[in-house]
């Protein structure tokens, strides 16, 4: 990666990681309040309670199965064997998707989720770090949503951290 190229794009990171202090800053002083709008996108959906026919993540339908044809994963489907969406269930389903709302601009804004990752393996991470906190820490106190959305944001601060590491510096 020639100079220019990549001072453009620590730039970017910079601004990236200044948005994500800020961001910080609207969690501690509850700026999600009254957000009214749930999240769902790139196959991840943040919901109340979760459906009733939601099934198995696909992953976990698939383990320890060798050989699978098309028609089974079409008829396992249609019965609600496994579900293709990754679903955080939560009281706090709207302070969340607020969350995930304003990572989506942050780092949509910069196109900072095409490279080297993707949108789906991004908020992945944060829904099963989200989904992690929320199965580890049985609360409904606005501490408990204040950590709950904090953690969050320090699983996309943490891969902004190693995005931004990982850009490849040639020294020529």
């Amino acid at each position: 990666m020639k100079k220019e190229e990549l001072d453009l794009y620590i730039r970017v990171y910079d601004k990236v990681e200044e948005n994500l202090k800020e961001l910080r800053e609207e969690i501690i002083h509850k700026k999600y309040m009254n957000h009214n709008f749930l999240y769902n996108r790139e196959d991840i959906a943040i919901v109340y309670k979760l459906p009733r026919n939601s099934g198995k993540p696909f992953s976990d339908w698939t383990q320890g199965k060798d050989n699978i044809t098309s028609e089974e994963v079409k008829i396992a489907f249609e019965k609600g064997e496994f579900d293709l969406n990754t679903y955080v269930a939560t009281s706090y389903c709207f302070e969340l998707s607020w969350l995930f709302f304003r990572l989506k601009d942050i780092f949509g804004e910069h196109g900072v989720v095409e490279a080297p990752y993707n949108d789906h393996e991004f908020f992945g991470n944060l829904s099963h770090t989200a989904n992690n906190y929320i199965n580890s820490t049985r609360s409904n106190s606005i501490s408990y949503l204040e950590k709950l959305l904090l953690s969050v944001h320090e699983e996309a601060y943490s891969w902004m951290k190693e995005a931004r590491n990982a850009l490849p510096i040639d020294e020529d």
